[in-house]
């Protein structure tokens, strides 16, 4: 939607790095959120008020999905027919696709990682820790996200994407190797 909306390359640049800094709003906000409605209500509320954020959610993007069929798009479908695969796997085909893939995979993998194990960390190490400021930690990661998504979106158009990407990667595995002793020790404590 945004590559057809914004045609030019470094206009959807910076479109998509406000796009993808909703992602770290949620990851700020989220558990900020959801550590004050377990802390006060108990564990169903948090849930229940996501369950209606989807709701709502799912019925916004609804509303903007467009079911009239114009020419160019019969002709697509009839194009496209004949063939048996479908588009991901022919993107998944091309190696640079694939490599760029596996990148995004890496990183997501170890904030998830972290994401999961943080909390973990705080509960065996300081055991006075709230639900709150089991949440308030990932603020300054979400901070950086949100820096990084739109710092990134306009340098990748001026220094490269393919540089923006090795910098990025060497950002989170240094990141990834300052954090790693709490990630060790929140295992150590599980078992």
């Amino acid at each position: 939607m945004l590559a057809e909306r914004f045609p030019d390359d470094e206009e959807r640049g910076k479109i998509m790095g406000r796009t993808l800094s909703g992602v770290a709003l949620g990851v700020a906000v989220g558990p900020i959120f959801g550590g004050v409605l377990y802390d006060h209500f108990g564990k169903t509320v948090p849930f229940l008020i996501l369950a209606g954020v989807a709701l709502v959610d799912g019925l916004l993007r609804l509303s903007i999905v467009s079911t009239e069929s114009n020419l160019e798009t019969q002709k697509l479908i009839k194009e496209s027919a004949g063939r048996r695969s479908s588009a991901v796997f022919t993107l998944v085909r091309d190696p640079l696709i694939s490599i760029t893939i596996g990148a995004c995979m890496i990183t997501l993998f170890g904030v998830a990682i972290i994401q999961t194990i943080l909390p973990i960390h705080m509960m065996v190490t300081m055991a006075s820790a709230t639900p709150l400021e089991q949440g308030l930690i990932f603020l300054p990661h979400s901070i950086a996200l949100f820096i990084s998504h739109n710092v990134f979106g306009v340098l990748g158009f001026r220094l490269g994407r393919w540089l923006c990407g090795m910098i990025g990667l060497c950002i989170a595995a240094l990141y990834f190797a300052l954090v790693r002793q709490y990630v060790y020790t929140a295992v150590a404590g599980l078992s």
